[in-house]
C-alpha cells in the first residue's frame, strides 16, 4: 500500500462532514439518517486508523473484523469502543433498511456521542503513527 498522506486528509473531510450531517440531521429530528451518517464518521475513522498501519479494506465487514484483530484484540483501542461501534452498526442498519422507522432521539444521540469518540481515538491514533 502506498504511504500515501494525502488520502487519510480525504478521510478526516469525510469524518467532519458525515459528523456535521448526522448532527444536523438529528437537530431536524431525523434520526434514522443522522444514525447513518455518525456510522459513517465511524466507518471513515476506522479506515484511517487501518490505513496508517498498511490495511484497507473491501467491505465494511472487513473493515470492522480487521479493526477488532489489529485494534480491540491488541488493547490499543478499549474493549468498550468495540460494543458501542456493533451497537451503531445495528442501528444503522435498522435505519438504513428496515421497513418501520423504530430508532429514538436518544438512539441517534448515542451514535452521535461514540462517533465524535471514535473520531477522536482515530485521529490522536494516525496523528501518532504516521509522519
Amino acid at each position: 500500500m502506498t504511504n500515501d498522506w494525502q488520502f487519510p486528509k480525504i478521510t478526516s473531510e469525510g469524518q467532519k462532514k458525515s459528523l456535521e450531517a448526522a448532527k444536523i440531521l438529528l437537530d431536524k429530528e431525523l434520526f434514522e439518517d443522522s444514525i447513518s451518517r455518525s456510522y459513517y464518521a465511524i466507518y471513515h475513522s476506522i479506515f484511517a486508523m487501518l490505513y496508517s498501519i498498511g490495511l484497507s479494506t473491501k467491505t465494511h465487514k472487513e473493515q470492522m473484523h480487521l479493526f477488532y484483530n489489529e485494534f480491540i484484540v491488541t488493547k490499543k483501542v478499549p474493549e468498550h469502543l468495540n460494543r458501542k461501534i456493533n451497537q451503531i452498526l445495528n442501528a444503522r442498519s435498522d435505519a438504513d433498511y428496515g421497513s418501520i422507522p423504530v430508532l429514538q432521539k436518544e438512539d441517534a444521540i448515542h451514535a452521535l456521542e461514540t462517533a465524535n469518540e471514535v473520531m477522536k481515538i482515530a485521529n490522536a491514533w494516525v496523528g501518532a503513527n504516521t509522519g
